[in-house]
């Protein structure tokens, strides 16, 4: 099958494959992009309800409230030293609401990989590609965290409607979607911004297509690619910001 017969499938998900010279010109246009700024643009610089899933220290949060200043933000991050730095950075912020559990397909408790660079912890196993990244995510603890699932956490808190769903959680992002399908169906979430990855970082991780695949059957298409890394020619991860187009005109 050429080029043009594979794209002429992908259009259908919102991406298409390109050659070196192409990556090369994404490389370089890319890093001039704004995925922030960008978001904010979207939806004309309003936003009610943002969910910053694999919240970290709560840097996401922090750049949330630069750009949407009256957003209430529901946080979620299950590794306790995060949590700590977060509720320092957000203590006197009542617009933010940290939650201290792991996002899932299912409720429960699972295994969360702790990894040398914190950012970088999963409740996926990491693997050596070798690349830079591998030495970030050698794994040197574990712990058992709770988990819970989108769809049960906006029942339990009488959430109708997410403006951004921030997904930042290594490789898990299907299973995190899966606890999101109610959600999802009723096209109760507007914009996803997620890193993902185009190369196995984690063992049996979603990669792009994965993502892409999953969203598009709820709706949702590419806007654009952000902030990418590459190892020589080839992208391994970047952000992506994917809309739902009952939201948003071409």
């Amino acid at each position: 099958m050429n080029k043009n017969s594979l794209n002429k499938f992908f259009r259908k998900f919102g991406f298409e494959i390109h050659g070196i010279g192409y990556v090369e010109k994404l490389r370089n246009s890319t890093n001039d992009k704004d995925e922030w700024k960008k978001q904010q643009e979207l939806l004309n610089g309003k936003a009610d309800t943002i969910f910053d899933v694999g919240a970290n220290i709560g840097t996401s949060a922090t750049n949330y409230l630069s750009i949407f200043p009256k957003a209430t933000i529901h946080s979620f991050e299950p590794f306790p030293q995060a949590c700590q730095s977060f509720k320092e950075r957000h203590q006197n912020n009542t617009q933010v609401k940290l939650n201290e559990v792991a996002l899932s397909s299912a409720i429960g408790t699972a295994s969360f990989n702790v990894n040398k660079k914190t950012d970088t912890n999963s409740l996926l196993k990491s693997k050596k590609i070798g690349i830079a990244s591998d030495k970030s995510c050698e794994t040197v603890g574990q712990i058992e965290v709770p988990t819970n699932t989108l769809d049960n956490y906006c029942k339990q808190h009488n959430i109708s409607q997410i403006d951004i769903l921030k997904l930042d959680v290594q490789g898990f992002e299907v299973e995190v979607l899966k606890g999101a399908s109610g959600l999802l169906s009723g096209n109760a979430v507007k914009m996803i911004f997620v890193e993902m990855f185009f190369e196995e970082q984690y063992e049996n991780q979603a990669l792009f297509f994965n993502i892409a695949a999953y969203l598009y059957q709820y709706g949702f298409v590419v806007q654009d690619f952000y902030d990418p890394y590459y190892s020589g020619t080839n992208m391994v991860w970047c952000d992506a910001i994917f809309i739902n187009k009952k939201y948003f005109s071409r």
